[in-house]
């Protein structure tokens, strides 16, 4: 899915070959030009490629498993630079041409928000800022989602987040509801908003339940 031709020249693709998913840069013949993103975090998504200004537009875990940033870089795996603002989960969506992008934002407490800018970054327009919803949340007495790390009996770190009853008190006991899903890649542990499920767990904990979630290894 990551395949794209750089004209004439070769293409990029992405491996896992270095144990993280990565983009590469192969000339037609099949032999390896560079290496173009390197790290201990993997690509998510392969945005687009300028091919004018020779540079590749991608998301990826390096500011951690639980957000999700979008990053330029040359093709030569020089000048990388972060272009998400905010710390959660952020999407570009580019326009043909690249002179435009249109970004999806939210986070873990926060409804999602839909803006077009500039390649430079700058706002052009704010299309859709929720800020009805987000107005009526105030509305219902929502306790924030919080994350933590767990570390297994095998010292393996996982992520984790909870949400406590409202006016949780660390002294008392309170029924602990667990919601899992193992599917591999679902990670399950994202800064970002869960919409539906996120009203649902906030229900049960107005209900006096502290909610928990854990990803599994694989997820």
């Amino acid at each position: 899915d990551d395949l794209r031709f750089v004209a004439d020249k070769g293409f990029i693709i992405s491996s896992e070959s270095d144990d993280y998913n990565h983009l590469y840069y192969y000339d037609l013949n099949g032999k390896l030009i560079n290496q173009v993103t390197k790290g201990n975090w993997d690509v998510t998504q392969f945005c687009g490629f300028d091919e004018k200004t020779e540079t590749l537009y991608y998301a990826s875990t390096e500011n951690g498993q639980m957000n999700r940033d979008v990053y330029s870089i040359k093709l030569n795996g020089s000048g990388k630079k972060r272009l998400s603002k905010r710390d959660g989960t952020s999407n570009f969506e580019f326009t043909t041409g690249f002179k435009y992008y249109i970004s999806e934002y939210s986070n873990a407490n926060t409804p999602k928000e839909y803006e077009l800018c500039s390649i430079d970054g700058k706002s052009v327009k704010m299309l859709e800022d929720n800020a009805e919803l987000r107005e009526k949340m105030k509305g219902y007495e929502l306790s924030p989602k919080t994350f933590f790390k767990f570390t297994t009996g095998e010292n393996v770190q996982l992520n984790g987040w909870m949400i406590r009853p409202p006016h949780f008190d660390s002294t008392k006991k309170y029924p602990v509801y667990m919601y899992a899903y193992g599917g591999p890649g679902s990670n399950e542990c994202a800064n970002a908003w869960d919409g539906i499920d996120y009203l649902w767990h906030q229900l049960l904990a107005q209900e006096g339940y502290i909610v928990v979630c854990v990803d599994g290894r694989g997820t």
